[in-house]
């Protein structure tokens, strides 16, 4: 009992409400991204992205990438079509895709963004459970 007391304090105090988070925590890191040339605003770039993942808050999850090239510069356009099964557990995905490069110059970053979202993806709006983003061209001072 005093053991569940204290869990719960400790969630409280650290703003989560989930007993298990500080052991069931679920990852995502762009780990690296080649490409051949200059990024160059409105060409088209192939690129090989790896990404790691730890899935440890379900059985498989949807692994999704995009970029920040279409009219907003904090809208990610996702490519529904280069989208990653992936299951529990530890593991690196690599996506080979192309992609039309989008120089925002002082408005700020291009980059990329990897998420793991549900299996299968929920129709509708859904909120992905865990993501990151890579800067591919920084904003110009």
């Amino acid at each position: 009992m005093i053991q569940l007391l204290f869990a719960l304090l400790m969630s409280f105090f650290s703003g989560t409400t989930d007993l298990q988070s500080h052991t069931n925590k679920d990852r995502i890191k762009v780990m690296q991204v080649k490409y051949e040339g200059e990024l160059q605003d409105g060409k088209e770039s192939s690129m090989e992205i790896t990404v790691r993942y730890l899935l440890t808050s379900r059985d498989s999850a949807t692994m999704m990438i995009g970029f920040n090239n279409g009219g907003a510069i904090n809208s990610m356009r996702m490519m529904d079509e280069k989208y990653k099964i992936v299951e529990k557990g530890e593991g690196e995905v690599t996506f080979n895709l192309t992609t039309t490069v989008k120089s925002w110059g002082s408005e700020g970053d291009f980059k990329l963004y990897v998420n793991l979202s549900e299996n299968p993806l929920p129709t509708g709006r859904f909120q992905p459970m865990v993501g990151d983003y890579y800067i591919l061209i920084e904003e110009i001072w």
